[in-house]
């Protein structure tokens, strides 16, 4: 509902505000908004709500028409939709390598058919591409959106002209099936969880109770006050305290949906401070462009992350950088392009609005053609940048006899069952035995340990995200804690390893719990060798090597290095020597002179595949220079 409407709600516009600020404020990095991803549930529950009363207004008045619903979705959506695809297409064009260009055409062709929540998902293995190279991630949750209204229409208006009574029951029992879908989903496959609308249909069922008036009205002055309050806290809650280790949607999107529900429902009949706060102008006029906000920060994010933006700001100075910057495109969009399209000129026939709506996607699904047909434009890089930046393209497929993905490797499309005992930890009796145990960080030690030191026995116990600790942490994946119970209270004790290579994703926090778990090592007669943290990168280093070659600028890939890993590496490797007590290893002093890193396994072959593991040759590469410093002998 539009200002000018009778039935408009301000407040409801701020609710939109608040969603798009958290989501704005999370991807750019902000601090105090670690769970500002739970602006896009925000977001569901608004749209439940306001479709659905305008479905549930027109079934009354028996005026409902599916192709009127889809007009009014298509004047809502697509125009600003259409101008941000192909205005980050052109971006991208200039920006994106060959490999990069070719994903991202697959992404536009979902985006533009609204199904970039599979393909998403689809591409959401462990060694995929950082969301921060697709710029089109973002569109996902409309996907959701528009998937669940290809249907909802007509269901309502089914059970409604049959036996409008049913309404409720069947809004009801819809909501709970997806709830329990969605936590079931959540512990046993989070990524499909993530993007798929049956593990969300709850959320926007969530305004549609109260579109119906599945709940009760709240309608004492008192009652509104406290309602508004306890949305707004929940809200604040999830937007603060939740992080990317938070099982998600599942029980934990419970705290922002009902939050928004209860503000929703305080201002239905009467109003509330809250809601009353929400309905000032500056804060109505975010919620009036969220919807164009919303399309352009995430380009602008990415785009700014592969260097299109100013090289040389403080990273605090970025960060408002992009929020100006996006807020400044969607307001323009919001005035120009979405704001004349959508209120149209009144009288245009459907078949008309239809037709021009879809040669309008017809032009960035060409240009996605254009891009795929073309392999990506190699043209518009240097032959050795092309050689490099190959190392992006499907690393797991690549290096899957590198890492052993799927029996020595578990990542979050295997199970505990797939870990295969008795090729990973079976022991040579004719050779020292070395158990490589972590995470990714260990498990990209492998081949080069077991390529350049035959004359041992390479076992291997390592899962995606699992940190080699003791006590594992409540949330920690099922199969993470059983390969880390299996190596440490199983294995370990009745071993006769000659050491444990000790790898992983370390950060500062978990220096207390990596000085445990090598103690408890210890403990069992067996030596630890602690691997400190890797030398990483903010962007992946075949990117930045491939830039670097177009650009002639061979300082680029130093200066995307992330100063903390060196850090935390001197600290790590001072408590291993003063109260640990344990073999360290340190990649900066196996790699680096200060900050000049080696960057090559070979010419034209890129150290690591990503922001910091090793490609095959780089895993060689590194243990070359182990064996040559006599780490292991």
């Amino acid at each position: 509902m539009k200002p000018g409407n009778p039935n408009y709600r301000p407040d409801i516009d701020g609710l939109r505000a608040v969603a798009v600020l958290m989501v704005l404020a999370y991807h750019i990095g902000t601090r105090f908004i670690k769970g500002g991803f739970i602006g896009v549930d925000i977001f569901f529950v608004i749209s439940g709500y306001l479709i659905s009363k305008i479905l549930m207004k027109e079934l009354n008045e028996d005026r409902f028409s599916i192709a009127a619903f889809y007009v009014r979705r298509v004047r809502r959506i697509a125009p600003a939709l259409i101008a941000v695809l192909v205005a980050t297409s052109i971006v991208a064009y200039f920006t994106l390598l060959p490999s990069e260009l070719k994903e991202y055409s697959w992404s536009l062709i979902a985006a533009v058919f609204s199904v970039s929540n599979f393909f998403f998902w689809s591409q959401s293995g462990y060694f995929d591409a950082l969301a921060s190279s697709k710029p089109l991630l973002h569109t996902w949750s409309l996907a959701v959106e528009e998937q669940f209204y290809l249907f909802f229409p007509l269901l309502l208006a089914f059970v409604f002209r049959r036996n409008r009574r049913r309404v409720t029951p069947m809004v009801l029992a819809l909501a709970a099936s997806s709830f329990v879908f969605s936590l079931w989903a959540v512990k046993y496959y989070p990524n499909l969880a993530f993007y798929w609308p049956l593990t969300r249909i709850w959320e926007l069922m969530c305004g549609t109770c109260l579109a119906i008036g599945a709940v009760p009205a709240i309608r004492s002055a008192l009652a509104r006050n406290a309602a508004s309050l306890l949305g707004l806290g929940l809200i604040l809650y999830s937007g603060m305290l939740y992080t990317v280790a938070t099982p998600f949607p599942g029980f934990a999107a419970l705290a922002p949906c009902l939050g928004t529900a209860l503000i929703i429902a305080a201002g239905t009949h009467g109003t509330a401070l809250v809601n009353r706060l929400l309905s000032l102008r500056p804060v109505v006029f975010i919620g009036l462009i969220s919807y164009s906000l919303y399309l352009w920060h995430w380009p602008v994010i990415v785009f700014d992350a592969m260097g299109v933006g100013p090289e040389g700001l403080s990273l605090n100075l970025r960060k408002v950088l992009i929020a100006v910057i996006a807020i400044a495109l969607g307001t323009l969009s919001w005035r120009f392009v979405e704001g004349p399209f959508r209120s149209g000129v009144k009288g245009t026939p459907n078949s008309k609005i239809f037709a021009v709506a879809g040669i309008c996607a017809a032009v960035p699904t060409l240009i996605a053609c254009i891009f795929l047909i073309g392999d990506g434009i190699k043209s518009r890089f240097p032959p050795s940048a092309i050689t490099v930046a190959s190392y992006l393209e499907n690393p797991e497929a690549g290096d899957r006899w590198h890492y052993r993905i799927g029996s020595c490797f578990i990542t979050s499309k295997n199970t505990f069952q797939d870990f295969d005992q008795s090729a990973c930890l079976a022991p040579d009796p004719s050779k020292p035995n070395y158990l490589i145990f972590g995470d990714s960080h260990a498990a990209h030690l492998y081949y080069g340990l077991a390529t350049e030191f035959p004359e041992d026995h390479m076992l291997q116990a390592t899962a995606s995200g699992c940190m080699p600790f003791v006590d594992q942490v409540p949330h920690a994946r099922p199969d993470c804690a059983e390969i880390v119970h299996l190596v440490l209270k199983d294995y370990l004790p009745k071993s006769h390893l000659k050491a444990v290579i000790v790898g992983g994703n370390w950060l500062p926090k978990d220096v207390d719990q990596i000085g445990k778990t090598l103690a408890y090592i210890k403990s069992l007669g067996v030596q630890p060798i602690l691997f400190g943290p890797v030398v990483q990168y903010d962007t992946p280093l075949p990117r930045l090597l491939a830039v670097s070659i177009k650009k002639s600028d061979a300082g680029l890939p130093e200066r995307h290095q992330l100063p903390m890993s060196r850090a935390l590496d001197l600290k790590m490797a001072n408590l291993a020597k003063t109260v640990w007590n344990v073999p360290y290893v340190s990649y900066f002093d196996t790699l680096c002179k200060g900050a000049d890193c080696v960057e090559y396994a070979s010419p034209d072959v890129p150290l690591q595949g990503d922001i910091a593991h090793f490609t095959a040759p780089g895993s060689v590469a590194f243990a070359e220079r182990l064996k040559a410093a006599h780490i292991l002998n």
